[in-house]
Formats: C-alpha cells, structure tokens, sequence
C-alpha cells in the first residue's frame, strides 16, 4: 500500500514509517524540513520539501497515487497552539490535502485531531458522541478541521476517519518538539519559576501507542471517528513536580486558576474495535527516561532570545592582531636585555595563534611576523631581492612557515577529526537509545505473548480444566467456583463475586478471595456508580481506574434472562495484567458463566419441588444439609462468612416461613432438618454481626438459636 505522510518529520512520524514499511507499505512525506540525524526513520521513505498547500503537491499525488492519506498538519504533537504563520496555513493545508484526495481517488484519508474539540464536563468522561465545544486555539481549530473533513467527504465519497489524540509525549528533546512534557523540561530548565494551570488535567499517551493506534486504522474501520487517549490521567501539577524532582532542579512551581481542561476521555471504542491497547504507562516511562542534559542546554538555549553574535572569523582577526601587536611590542622592549632578547616571542606567537586558531590565522601571523622581522632589518624596497636572498632571512622565513603552517594544519585536521567522532558518538548513542527502546518494547511484548500462548496457565488444556469446573446444575456450587476460576484464569487475587437484586437495584457479597478483594462493603446500590451500571447493563465489560477511590479495575455482568443476577468485581490487577487480552479473557469467562446459570436455573425450575417445600423457598432436609456442607467448606477456604440460626417457634415451618421471610434477605436460605425445624443460614455473616440480626428480630419478637454448621452437616 502506498501511504503520503502530511505533517513534521519528527518522532512521531519516524515511528509511524518504520511501522508501516516493516509490514510491506511505502511511505512519502510532505514536510518543509526532512529528519535530522536524531530522529531519522531506520527504514526507507521519500521526502518533499514543499508545504501542503503549494501548487506542487498536486504533482506530487500524480506521481505517487497513494492510497492512504494521514494529516497530521505541522502543529500535531505541540500542546499549546497559537496564532502564528503555522496555524495560519493550517486549514488551507488541510483543504488543499482533501481536495486533491478527491482529484485522485484515495481509498482512506485519516485526520489526526485532538480530544480539546470537546465541551468541558463537570463529571464522567467524554466519548465519541460527546458533544463539542472547543475553549481552546487548538481545539477551535482542530473542530473546524473536522468539519472539512467530515462534510467534504460525504460530499465527494471519500473514506475519511478521524482520530482524536489526548496529550502525546515521547519526543527526544533535541528534536525542539512542543509536546507537554518537553515544554515541561525547557521552562524548569530555563526560566526562574514554572507557572502551572491547577484546573490542568492531562491524557498522556505514549508516540509508540499512538502509532500503533494510527496503524491499526488501515483498511476498513467499524466506526469514524474514534478517541485514542491514555487510561490514567494525570495532573499537570503532577508532571511539573514529578519533571523538577527527576531533573533535581529548584525552579518553584507556582499554580495559578486557568480555564479548566479536566475531561477524562474515554478510548473504549477503539479498544473493542479495532483491539488497541495502551502498553507504556507515563509514570514508568518518566521514572525509566535519561535526560541528556546537553541535549536539554541546547533546547532551552534555542528557545531564549537570541543575542547579536559578533562574526567568529572577524573576532579571531581582532584577537590575532591584537595579541600580534602584545608580542612585537615585548619583543621590541626585551631587544637590548642580555637574556630575553635570546627568547624568540614572535615564534611563540607563531605556535600560539596556530594551536587555538588554526591554520588561516596562523598563515596572518607569519605574514606580520615576518613583515616584523623585516622591519627590524630597516627594510627597503630597493635592496628587497638581497634581503630576500640572504641566507638567515630565508632561514627564518622557512621557520616561520614550518611552525605556524605544520601546526595549524595538524591542529586543524584533529579538531575536524575530533568533531566527526562527536557527531559519530552522538549518533550511536542516540541509535542505542532507540534500540534499547526496542528492545524494551519488544521483550514486554514477547512476555506476554510467551504468558498468552506458552504458559500452562493459560493454554487450552488448562483453561478447559478450569472452566470444567463450571459445568454444575447447582447454582449454589456455581456461585462457590466462579471465584477460584476467576482467581486461576485471570491471575489475581482480589476477586468477589456479588449478587444482584433488580427489584431494589443493591448488590449484596456472595463470596470474595480474601478481605482486600471486598469492594464497597458487603452490599452497594449500583446505581450509586454510574459507569459501572451503565457498563454492567450493557452487558460489557467495565475497566476503572483503580487508584481512584470507588472504581474496581475490571468488572463484568452474569445474565439470566435478560436481567443480571450476579457481578464479578476484580479490585486491582497489576498493570503489566490490565491489559485487553485480560478484558477479552474476563467476558469470555462472563459469558461461560451465564450459560452455565442458564442451565443450571432451567435445571433447578424442573427439579423446584423435589428440592423445596411446595410453595415455599424453605430446602428439605436432605437438601439443606448438601448446602451447609457446601458453605462450610466455602468457610474454610475464607470465601465468605456463614452463621446458621434456628428459629423457635411452636408453628408449622411453613406457616412460620412466610411470617419471618421478609425479615431476612434475599441471599439468605431457609431450611429443615429431620425434625422439620426450621434454620436459616445467613450468608456474609459473621458471629460479630449476629448482634445486628438480633436487634431486629428482637423487635419484631422473633426468638432464635445459634447453632454450629457442624451440627447439620
């Protein structure tokens, strides 16, 4: 596939190259300037050196017939736009770009937008339907950008996609990029205090997840226009802090009240689509990052004013001949001393010019050395070829000419030398550095691919004699198995699996792995948690954010009937864990669940009156026992606390049940032993917590026993 490139050639589009031609595709560029040494694509591309809206660039699609067009524009990447010549151009840029992929049938044009097109929410996090209202330069912009993309390729049948980018870092300081984090490091470095917007929140995402975004894009896309952010949003305080504290600098950072910029956004489309997922984490990258401080000096020095620089070459004239007239005035003065006027100070200014000069400046002392010699002779024109020709004049000619040219030139070939072997090393040690990051990324993703398919734990054998253990008609050993496969498949620790009652809309604790695992208490109203309720009755998968309070990492829905009868709620997963492989593992492992509740319910409904006193949810004796031995041993295993009661009273148990049923929970059970008793066990509830039970039946004169389970089983 043939793909033109329209934007800056930094980073970003270095990445974006070396990805595409790696899978076979060619790529040109448009740019006003090509890449330097520091950030040069390792793989083959074209570049033009026009901007996208000169005449030429029609030439350019005629030669080419791409058919792929990226916009990025020469602004992409920077974090703050403002009205300039490059914003100037920017739409025109962009309206030339589609104009001529109309004129020669592109197959795809993608638009790399920003996320500030969207209106400014007080809560919850903005997706694609959101609506937009810009506040910012480059969100105006970039809204208006869209516009012409949108209405000019329905108009004209052009494929269009539009990908809004959040806050993008990862560009080399030495590329002079604008990007929030390099903006970051040249104020610290450079100014005499940071001044921080504290309504600033910040999306980082990494250049590599970006073009990896970008990249998954070829061919055709389920949607338009998807959002690409990163999943932890920052504060820009934070960067500042975190930036000064690596860079051990004492610049003060100082917060001032600014337009607020605080939306989370939310990259779930593009995730479930098209199977993106965001590998580098900003706080990693940040604490793993070597600041080339050289690099740095020289950014934060391009970026201050710059001061008139008097012409090097002029200024070396003035030093030589300033340091000329030095020397032949001590020479002139020491002619008549009995030691100094041994000492030859010409030819030391001679090797001195050379040494720190070189040889053009050496070539000028030996002229005025020499016409300075000549001058002591009481040179006259007249007799110039006897001069010339004497013995000792030629002598001190030649050694005028050895030591300054010889030396000059030696010095100059080391400093030329010199110079390549400094440009050779910074070189290597930038490729090192872009290998290491390689590297880096490329053993991350060989782990986990090794974890995915190698390993035991996950392979197909393994995964059938896990969720073999789903294959039950008893709802209740169901309920006690999902949370030992949930804990064996997905690898974590802080799994609980709560009930769901619609009527009253609270989630009440089945069982959990260990107390860390418990999220919100033993019960909740899920409609106190907005996302996780509109997620849950979508019947998809919710991802949180688990360093915020009241946000699991992960949870997923069991379904019955089109209602959800349960809620599989993992709290925290490592982030080398939080990845889309484990969101496609958890609904897989959802969707298992629900079918074997489908079966085991439909089971259970034609087998209700063996089970049950008829008319009634009291289980026989029988029954009953299988139960209290099936939470006894969840007991042991510390999934859940039980506390059986047996309720005193002279009634029949089933005259009794439907007067005390309301009393209890819908999670609790109701049971007879042989001697048609009645018990109910009380799920989640420990002996410290049976006070509570018993102030409220006391109320309403309900008398009970405290029995042991071992006395049923």
């Amino acid at each position: 596939m043939k793909i033109l490139f329209v934007g800056e050639c930094d980073g970003f589009s270095a990445q974006f190259i070396d990805r595409q031609v790696k899978e076979g595709n060619s790529v040109s560029v448009i740019a006003h300037r090509d890449f330097t040494k520091i950030n040069k694509p390792r793989l083959d591309y074209k570049w033009y050196n026009y901007h996208a809206e000169s005449i030429n660039v029609d030439r350019i699609f005629s030669n080419i017939r791409p058919q792929q067009v990226v916009f990025a524009g020469s602004l992409f990447g920077d974090e703050i736009w403002t009205y300039d010549p490059a914003s100037n151009r920017y739409l025109s840029e962009l309206l030339n770009v589609l104009n001529l992929s109309i004129k020669y049938r592109v197959d795809k044009f993608i638009f790399l937008s920003s996320t500030e097109v969207y209106k400014e929410l007080k809560t919850g996090s903005v997706s694609e339907k959101s609506e937009l209202l810009a506040t910012t330069y480059k969100g105006i912009l970039s809204t208006q950008a869209e516009a012409l993309v949108t209405e000019i390729g329905s108009m004209n049948s052009l494929n269009t996609l539009i990908l809004r980018f959040g806050d993008i870092y990862g560009y080399k300081p030495n590329e002079e990029r604008r990007d929030f984090l390099n903006n970051v490091i040249r104020e610290l470095q450079g100014l005499n205090e940071l001044h921080i917007n504290k309504n600033h929140k910040l999306s980082p995402l990494h250049l590599s997840d970006a073009v990896e975004a970008l990249f998954r894009c070829d061919g055709n896309t389920p949607s338009k226009i998807y959002n690409v952010a990163g999943s932890q949003p920052i504060d820009a305080l934070e960067v500042a802090n975190m930036v000064k504290k690596k860079l051990d600098v004492s610049t003060p950072v100082i917060t001032q009240l600014g337009s607020k910029q605080a939306n989370k956004i939310d990259s779930q489309l593009i995730k479930t689509e098209l199977e993106w997922g965001e590998f580098k984490s900003f706080k990693e990258t940040l604490d793993a990052l070597k600041f080339n401080e050289k690099a740095v000096q020289q950014v934060v020095l391009s970026e201050m004013p710059k001061l008139q620089k008097a012409d090097p070459v002029l200024l070396h004239l003035i030093e030589n001949v300033v340091f000329f007239i030095l020397m032949a005035g001590l020479s002139t003065l020491f002619k008549d001393h009995s030691i100094l006027k041994n000492v030859d100070l010409m030819t030391l200014y001679i090797v001195s010019v050379a040494l720190f000069f070189g040889i053009r400046q050496s070539i000028l002392s030996i002229i005025l050395t020499f016409g300075f010699y000549l001058y002591g002779l009481q040179f006259d024109f007249g007799n110039f070829i006897h001069i010339i020709l004497n013995a000792d004049t030629f002598l001190k000619l030649a050694q005028y000419i050895f030591m300054g040219v010889v030396v000059g030139y030696t010095v100059d070939q080391f400093k030329t030398s010199l110079a390549q072997n400094t440009i050779e090393k910074e070189y290597l040690e930038n490729e090192y550095e872009e290998l290491k990051e390689i590297n880096d990324a490329n053993v991350m993703i060989k782990h986990q691919y090794e974890k995915r398919l190698i390993s035991y734990k996950t392979s197909l054998p393994r995964l059938y004699a896990i969720t073999n253990q789903l294959d039950s008609l008893d709802p209740e050993i169901l309920f006690s198995s999902i949370i030992k496969v949930l804990v064996d498949v997905l690898e974590t620790d802080t799994v609980s699996v709560y009930s769901y009652d619609s009527r009253n809309g609270y989630a009440r604790l089945i069982g959990a792995k260990n107390e860390e695992s418990v999220f919100m208490g033993k019960s909740f109203k899920l409609s106190e948690h907005k996302e996780l309720e509109h997620k849950l009755l979508e019947n998809d998968i919710f991802i949180g954010n688990q360093w915020a309070d009241g946000s699991p990492a992960m949870a997923g829905p069991i379904f019955y009937k089109g209602n959800i009868i349960a809620i599989i709620l993992i709290k925290s997963m490592t982030f080398e864990s939080l990845n889309l492989y484990q969101v496609n593992l958890l609904r897989t492992l959802t969707s298992l669940i629900s079918s074997s509740f489908i079966r085991a319910y439909q089971y259970e409904e034609k087998v209700h009156n063996e089970k049950y006193l008829k008319n009634t949810e009291i289980l026989v004796a029988s029954e009953f026992k299988q139960l209290i031995k099936l939470k006894q041993n969840d007991s042991e295993q510390a999934l859940a606390d039980y506390t059986l009661l047996r309720l005193v009273s002279s009634e029949e148990a089933s005259t009794y049940y439907f007067k005390v049923m309301n009393l209890f929970r819908s999670t609790d059970y109701f049971g007879l032993d042989d001697k048609k008793q009645l018990y109910v066990l009380l799920r989640n509830t420990a002996a410290q917590d049976v006070a509570f039970v018993e102030a409220r039946l006391k109320d309403k004169n309900i008398h009970f026993e405290l029995v042991d389970l071992n006395d049923l089983a």
